[in-house]
């Protein structure tokens, strides 16, 4: 009896078809091959289902287009499995036109064999790993740990004396000698920076900010505590102008000095300037001026002495000579009777040495 009821209860699900056997389009047939009449005989018998597949083949056939499958038959699975295709095209990145070309390929392969190595490369390094870190140590920055531990540390690890063992492990065993020796350096390099910032606060100069800077402060320092103290009427505003003006003017004339030093030098050898030629000069401007020189016999040694110091290929008149001679003997003080166009005095022995009395007595 079980075993009826059930066969009734099954025969229940399919009363539908039973009760119109008759005319039932699928009656005692098994379709196993697609075909155009079995199209149309659903298409007449399933106007709804027919409906349906209208709507999805006129959205499939595009699609279709779009994927570059022209000959692709249109069923459920390939639609299915074209709809997953274009939802991956949208969700990912429109490829670079570079991707498309023949070669292509080919880099993208050593590309993905590179990451494929790499992983596999770091699942072997966390295989090891793990058994001894907690999984706290995976949220570490490895690179900058890696860096401090490689390049960072190359500098100091190359201080230690290692020998024959590793720096590294020597830096390991000698962790509280070298932590006690940058505590004291450390503590030293706080004083130094205090010492320095006084002493800079003191000779009204800006605060060191490195070793070096701390070097040339002391090197500065050291000079002032050698110098003797300066007086105070070298601080005295009058005495610093006359002083200043005096000082622009001398090198001023240093320089026409040395552009005629320098001018001569093309001529005459170097011996030339250890002769005594303000002598000499004074002699061309007083006892040679007249024209009765050429009967004087110190004339002709001074003009001889002279030639003696030309450069080999050279020759001078007498006139370039006696204006070599004055110039040479002339030097940066020039003449103390002469004045400069501005109206300012010029500069003469005598009145630098007292400006100088003057700026030493403050007066």
């Amino acid at each position: 009896m079980d075993t009826m009821r059930q066969a009734l209860e099954q025969l229940h699900t399919w009363s539908d078809v039973l009760d119109t056997y008759e005319t039932y389009p699928w009656r005692e047939t098994l379709a196993s091959d697609y075909s155009l009449a079995l199209e149309a005989d659903i298409r007449r018998s399933f106007t709804r289902l027919g409906a349906a597949l209208d709507r999805l083949r006129t959205a499939v056939i595009p699609l279709r287009a779009a994927l570059a499958e022209p000959e692709a038959p249109l069923t459920f699975g390939w639609a299915e499995l074209a709809v997953r295709r274009a939802e991956t095209a949208l969700r990912t990145p429109r490829p670079p036109l570079h991707w498309l070309t023949p070669e292509a390929p080919a880099r993208l392969r050593a590309l993905a064999d590179n990451a494929a190595e790499l992983s596999a490369r770091h699942a072997r390094g966390s295989a090891a790993l793990d058994p001894i870190y907690s999984a706290a140590a995976k949220q570490l920055d490895h690179a900058a740990l890696r860096r401090a531990l490689t390049s960072d540390a190359t500098w100091a690890i190359s201080c230690l004396r290692a020998g024959e063992h590793d720096p590294h492990d020597v830096a390991i065993r000698q962790r509280e000698e070298l932590d006690a020796h940058l505590g004291r350096a450390t503590e030293t390099l706080a004083a130094l920076r205090a010492a320095a910032r006084a002493v800079a606060a003191g000779c009204d100069l800006p605060e060191p900010q490195t070793l070096d800077d701390v070097a040339a402060l002391e090197r500065m320092t050291a000079a002032l505590l050698t110098s003797p103290t300066p007086p105070a009427a070298w601080l005295d505003a009058t005495a610093f102008a006359e002083v200043r003006a005096t000082a622009l003017e001398v090198g001023e004339r240093y320089g026409a000095n040395a552009r005629t030093r320098g001018a001569l030098a093309a001529v005459y050898e170097p011996a030339f300037f250890a002769l005594d030629l303000p002598e000499m000069a004074r002699r061309f401007a007083d006892a040679y001026a007249s024209p009765l020189r050429f009967l004087l016999h110190g004339y002709h040694a001074d003009l001889k002495a002279v030639r003696a110091m030309l450069l080999p290929g050279v020759a001078r008149e007498a006139a370039q000579i006696s204006w070599g001679t004055s110039s040479t003997a002339r030097g940066p003080t020039g003449s103390s009777s002469t004045r400069r166009s501005t109206g300012r005095p010029s500069f003469t022995r005598s009145s630098a040495g007292a400006a100088c009395q003057r700026l030493s007595c403050g007066t």
